[in-house]
């Protein structure tokens, strides 16, 4: 995988300090992949656990860092909530958990090890949205500040909601198209380098044969 550098060098207060700062730092000099439908069904199709483990140990470590790092866009007074820190504590977790597999070539156990992370972490982060929603109000109510009069507010959240819709979406996908495959209860088995067919046609998650102008319409009609 070839990395391009990013704005940001340093880190922000609210990571700073421990084993993870200068990781962090690290990993967030790098812009994330580009990445289009069509390279998605192609990997989904052609690609290997082996060669999405690789691509993914280090990915998720980018995109992490990068969102992390705008986390010093917020006003202190947010970052303080009770709510917004145990968002905070969350990704700190989650990027340290993925650190483990930083230098780790890909086996049989190693792969197991990291679907299960990988599950970890999902599982961690599904009430991200609602939690970051509580920490909105709990500003509100204790200084009064509009949100959304906040650009910098509006433009960290705006970045923060489509980088952890970019994260899931490599998550699931790498689970949905090879999880199955890695499944050995212990056991060696060379199947896992290869993709489980969908018998629906779907690569991982994606409908291949998905009109989105169809569904764009019904959910105008059924908005309105």
């Amino acid at each position: 995988m070839r990395l391009s550098l990013s704005r940001f060098a340093s880190t922000v207060a609210m990571f700073a300090g421990g084993p993870i700062e200068r990781p962090l730092a690290y990993y967030s000099q790098f812009r994330p992949a580009s990445l289009t439908m069509q390279q998605y069904l192609d990997f989904g199709r052609k690609g290997s656990a082996f060669t999405s483990y690789h691509f993914l140990k280090t990915e998720l470590l980018v995109r992490m860092a990068n969102i992390m790092q705008e986390f010093d866009l917020l006003p202190a007074k947010l970052l303080q909530t009770p709510s917004a820190r145990h968002v905070g504590s969350w990704y700190k977790q989650s990027f340290s958990e993925l650190l483990h597999f930083e230098g780790l070539e890909p086996s049989d156990m190693v792969l197991d090890k990291f679907n299960n992370q990988l599950r970890t972490i999902l599982h961690r982060h599904n009430t991200v949205v609602e939690t970051m929603a509580e920490a909105l109000l709990e500003l509100k109510e204790s200084h009064g500040v509009d949100i959304a009069c906040e650009r910098n507010i509006q433009y960290f959240l705006d970045r923060f909601y489509l980088n952890r819709i970019s994260i899931r979406m490599l998550q699931n996908q790498h689970l949905a198209i090879f999880a199955a495959a890695c499944d050995t209860n212990g056991t060696n088995n060379q199947s896992r380098k290869t993709v489980v067919v969908d018998p629906a046609g779907h690569v991982g998650h994606i409908d291949p044969q998905c009109n989105v102008r169809d569904i764009l319409l019904d959910a105008y009609e059924n908005a309105r």
